[in-house]
């Protein structure tokens, strides 16, 4: 398996098909296709952009050697590909790229707000030689360079989007503060400083042991099984083309703890639905991007009117939480044992509706929301986090 291969697949696996562009072209002029990248990830307003290299021989053992080839493809042809990336995107404003589920999306630079900017190399039987982990470009900015193995380790301990973001601008950072340390730290060390929390602390080599205090709790936040059949389960024709992506994209955005509450509340209502009893939503609000989530199990009786009831109490809980935008969820028992969840987006300004005002005054639908801190990495019992 190639290097572009490797981090396709892990990248389309964790961040899903529909935001995962690999060996992405496009054509700036009639008859003509560049190369965009080798590796693009593309969530609303986050953009991370990949070149590649691999060093497939290694003859000899020769560190002159070995150091040309590193200074070549990767300080040199890598980064200047990273430049040429941006240009690219500056002048081609938007770009019509082919993501991982073949679908054809306009990717527009002024909808990205972060860049991150990422060489990932390979070499056959890396020699223990000092590999510089950022390059400054005068244009570009901080371009990080980290090996096949780091990155893979890097998505497998930090496993969401946004927290692979947080981390790589907390290196950013930290090459400004801790510009020794953090050339020259192994990766596992500097992933266990980001668990930490604490950028004003010097990251130390035991910082790795941070790691292994982190409670492994997958399967009460893990999503990716949900998502990633979303298109080919749904029912609803409005969410046929592109228009789903809206959804997914807010999923997406949770980091895990938030993700732990989406997936409390989805199996809670799909408990309800199993017994078939009547069960008030529940909702929780993601204050970090400002989505609502309201989460809706329904009796089986109201299976033909399950839309409308969706829609009407989206719009009612993004009005009562005073949100911009809020995705509902309505569940219903089949007779076959399976369940339809149907999903629904209000994004619209929040502002004051008279009638909608009158209607929650008179009927209240909804629990009460208590505000509560949501932890991110829940520590193993008895983990010393001095």
């Amino acid at each position: 398996m190639t290097i572009e291969q490797l981090v396709s697949r892990t990248n389309e696996f964790y961040f899903l098909r529909e935001f995962t562009f690999s060996a992405v072209t496009f054509s700036p002029t009639s008859g003509s296709e560049v190369e965009l990248a080798d590796g693009v990830i593309w969530l609303d307003d986050l953009a991370i952009v990949f070149q590649m290299k691999e060093r497939i021989e290694r003859t000899g053992k020769s560190t002159d050697a070995d150091h040309r080839w590193f200074e070549n493809k990767v300080i040199k042809k890598a980064t200047r590909q990273i430049r040429d990336t941006l240009d690219y995107l500056n002048r081609h404003d938007p770009i019509s790229v082919v993501n991982n589920y073949r679908q054809t999306v306009p990717l527009s630079v002024k909808e990205i707000k972060t860049i991150h900017k990422v060489v990932v190399f390979k070499e056959q039987n890396p020699q223990e030689i000092f590999r510089p982990k950022f390059h400054i470009s005068r244009t570009a900015g901080v371009i990080h360079l980290i090996p096949i193995a780091d990155y893979i380790g890097i998505v497998r301990s930090l496993l969401t989007l946004s927290e692979i973001s947080e981390y790589l601008s907390w290196l950013a950072t930290l090459r400004i503060d801790w510009p020794s340390e953090t050339e020259t730290l192994p990766e596992q060390s500097l992933v266990g400083h980001y668990f930490r929390g604490e950028k004003n602390v010097r990251p130390r080599l035991n910082d790795e042991q941070n790691l292994q205090m982190i409670e492994e709790d997958i399967e009460k936040w893990d999503v990716t099984g949900i998502l990633s059949k979303f298109l080919e389960r749904t029912t609803d024709d409005e969410a046929k083309g592109l228009r789903y992506h809206r959804i997914l994209r807010e999923v997406a955005k949770l980091h895990r703890g938030e993700l732990r509450s989406f997936k409390e509340r989805f199996s809670l209502c799909m408990n309800a639905c199993k017994v078939d009893e009547f069960c008030r939503p529940y909702r929780f609000i993601s204050p970090r991007t400002g989505c609502g989530f309201v989460f809706v199990p329904l009796q089986s009786e109201f299976r033909e009117v399950r839309r409308n009831a969706l829609v009407n109490l989206t719009a009612a809980s993004k009005y009562d939480q005073h949100l911009d935008k809020c995705i509902g969820l309505s569940f219903v028992r089949d007779d076959d044992g399976w369940f339809t969840v149907d999903w629904c987006l209000h994004e619209t300004n929040w502002e004051f509706n008279e009638e909608m005002q009158s209607r929650l005054a008179q009927s209240y639908p909804f629990r009460p929301v208590n505000e509560q801190v949501v932890y991110r990495y829940p520590l193993k019992t008895g983990a010393d986090t001095t």
